[in-house]
């Protein structure tokens, strides 16, 4: 593969230089929005409706814990229509995460092969295969779940024993499976984005086999980014302590011109992985 510079200069040159940073985020806030409004529209269809989740419900148990009072343990009636509700919200948020990611990963596709048209098409295309989108999403979320499983069990452990904050380092190494499926299944939304067709379990599998003797190079390539993310950190920081000191108009600039920066980063970043994508496709699979 070529060096981290070059593909972060053809990056750069996709991501932020190019009128391809403007299609991205022009079909990165749109697919936002939508996303946005969905899970909205389930929200506020709950609240009038007075479904509760187990989310809502364990917000009322804390809220009743710091006024002195205790829920009462809900009913198993209660408990199955908490726990449809929940499935239902969690589904809905999948789905439109699916959507968005596949919708990305297809307009940055166009940007490194230079195809000029459909982009617009492209971002909205998961549209037209909504259950494939949702099962990939569901399927993915899935196994690196069970990857993470032995962190999640340290957690569990040190909860219950109620050791000290400074004590979760030993918990490190076992966030290394976690890391490692992340990794592995990081082109699977970009497969998918060529290969609409491809199942879920195809896109998984092949986005393993592309990154096999990779995962390192590309959790590297990501590092790079680091100063540039640790700069927008900073500034939004900046922007938000002394966010009582100044007028609503300066204010407003200040977080305007650090939100831009961010799409910015955001492009220029995602643009990263899909020249990684290229060149790992190009390379084919590592013996």
């Amino acid at each position: 593969m070529r060096t981290y510079s070059e593909m972060r200069q053809e990056a750069w040159d996709i991501g932020v230089r190019s009128s391809w940073s403007l299609r991205f985020i022009a079909g990165y806030l749109s697919l936002m929005v939508i996303a946005g409004l969905a899970i909205s529209l389930v929200a506020w269809l709950y609240q009038d409706l007075q479904i509760q989740t187990w989310a809502m419900f364990r917000e009322s148990q804390e809220a009743a814990r710091k006024a002195g009072l205790e829920l009462a343990v809900p009913s198993m009636t209660a408990a199955v229509k908490m726990s449809c509700a929940s499935v239902f919200q969690d589904g809905v948020q999948y789905l439109f995460a699916g959507i968005a990611a596949f919708g990305i990963a297809g307009v940055l596709l166009k940007a490194v092969q230079n195809v000029r048209e459909g982009w617009y098409t492209t971002a909205f295309g998961g549209f037209r295969r909504p259950l494939a989108m949702l099962w990939l999403t569901m399927l993915m979320t899935l196994m690196i779940l069970l990857w993470s499983l032995p962190l999640i069990f340290g957690i569990a452990v040190f909860a219950a024993l109620r050791l000290h904050s400074g004590a979760m380092l030993v918990l490190l190494p076992l966030a290394i499976p976690a890391i490692v499926a992340c990794l592995r299944y990081a082109l699977a939304w970009f497969v998918k984005a060529e290969n609409p067709e491809l199942g879920a379990n195809a896109c998984l599998k092949r986005s393993s086999e592309l990154m096999r003797g990779r995962k390192w190079k590309l959790f590297v390539f990501g590092l790079t980014y680091f100063g540039w993310v640790l700069l927008w950190g900073m500034g939004l920081r900046m922007v938000m302590a002394r966010y009582q000191t100044r007028s609503p108009l300066v204010n407003g600039a200040y977080l305007l011109a650090v939100l831009a920066y961010g799409l910015f980063l955001l492009s220029y970043m995602m643009a990263g992985q899909a020249v990684f994508y290229k060149d790992a496709k190009s390379e084919g699979i590592l013996a």
